[in-house]
């Protein structure tokens, strides 16, 4: 049988080990270790467990949606707020946007969440408004976008120090801007 110290040789066999030793229970850790000496330091902000850092649903991947308005529904030409939902909550590292028609930049929405964190997009709102672009007569092309930073994944744990990968997901709904509607209504 090999001695333990034999066996870790390398800083992600000193991880695993670790994980191993500590278990999930353990919130975060780093190894910072000099492999030739006895030390073995643990960092406790480096790495989190992978649940509430990975904003994916079961595809590995962001979701958003557009709730309101529906697609192909008639809304009154001008300024139009709309809402929706995405994987976001407060603990995960994603932005929404929406624009109307392709126009750019993409606008930030405003995070409307459960929490009450500005930071928690599971649900979310924005007015289509003078500032940016109203709604237009005819067909107008509504889009949402999520992008999160999601990051690397050791053994379960979610490695905070690493560049991770940028995800985005994309909703489009596409409205008709009727004045025949506003008529209707008054």
């Amino acid at each position: 049988m090999l001695p333990l110290r034999s066996l870790l040789k390398t800083k992600e066999s000193l991880r695993l080990f670790t994980a191993l030793v500590f278990g999930a229970s353990l919130l975060s850790f780093n190894i910072n270790s000099n492999i030739n000496s006895n030390n073995i330091l643990a960092d406790a902000q480096s790495l989190a467990p992978l649940a509430p850092s990975s904003p994916v649903n079961s595809t590995g991947r962001p979701t958003i949606q557009i709730t309101s308005p529906q697609d192909d529904q008639q809304v009154t030409p001008g300024e139009l707020s709309i809402q929706g939902i995405s994987s976001d909550n407060e603990d995960t590292d994603c932005k929404v946007f929406a624009d109307v028609n392709d126009n750019t930049p993409m606008q930030n929405v405003t995070a409307v969440g459960d929490s009450g964190e500005e930071d928690d997009f599971s649900k979310w709102t924005f007015t289509y408004n003078q500032d940016y672009q109203l709604i237009e007569e005819g067909e107008n092309e509504l889009t949402a976008k999520i992008t999160c930073l999601v990051r690397d994944a050791f053994n379960g744990l979610v490695d905070m120090n690493s560049n991770g990968t940028s995800m985005s997901k994309w909703f489009t709904v596409n409205v008709t801007g009727s004045s025949k509607e506003a008529t209707a209504a008054q």
